[in-house]
Parts: structure tokens; sequence; C-alpha cells
């Protein structure tokens, strides 16, 4: 990792906060001693639900077993800047795939 002195930091911040952006973390040291380490910040995490939840949902609800309508907990998720996360039969074909362990068929996760 890269060690710069202020006064370089002050001459080149733009450019080193460009690098660091970009993964290109650096240290930040006076009279040879780090003082601060300059690092990129995490991408803000994306929220997302998925159609198979709203499915189980919407079967439990249907059967009694669980009393939230899927409709109010899509639209709900939605207004809360939830995204839906895209599901192909690829999806569904490795879901068959898994070991069984524990739950309800009637719901299809078992």
């Amino acid at each position: 990792m890269r060690t710069v002195t202020i006064q370089e930091a002050r001459t080149n911040l733009t450019k080193l906060v460009e690098k660091a952006a970009k993964g290109d973390a650096f240290i930040i040291a006076e009279a040879g001693k780090p003082l601060v380490k300059v690092i990129a910040l995490e991408p803000a995490n994306s929220l997302h639900d998925s159609i198979v939840s709203i499915w189980e949902v919407a079967v439990k609800f249907a059967l009694e077993d669980f009393r939230f309508d899927p409709q109010i907990l899509h639209e709900g998720l939605q207004a809360n800047g939830y995204q839906e996360t895209p599901m192909t039969a690829q999806h569904a074909i490795t879901v068959g795939a898994l070991p069984q362990s524990t739950g309800t068929r009637s719901t299809g996760c078992w």
C-alpha cells in the first residue's frame, strides 16, 4: 500500500482520492509516521426480494397457514426500494437438485 506525505496528499488529493475510490487505498504519513488510511467506501447494498418468497407467502396465505396478504407484502417491499430478483426456469431446475431438508412440501420447500 502506498504511503504519501501530508504535503503530497495536499498537492495530489484529487488523483489520490480517485485511485482510492477504485480500490487503491493509501496512507497519509507525517514525519514517516502513518496518520490515516484512505480507502473506498463499500458500495451501497441493494435490497432484493424474490418471486419465490412472494409465491411461498401466497400459497401459505391461500392455505390459511399465514395471515399476511402477499399483495400487501409485495407492494410494501417495492415501496421501500426492494428490487425483484429476476428468476428463470434454470433457477427452478436447480432447486430440484438441492438436498431435502425440514419444511413443508405444500409450499414446494422441503
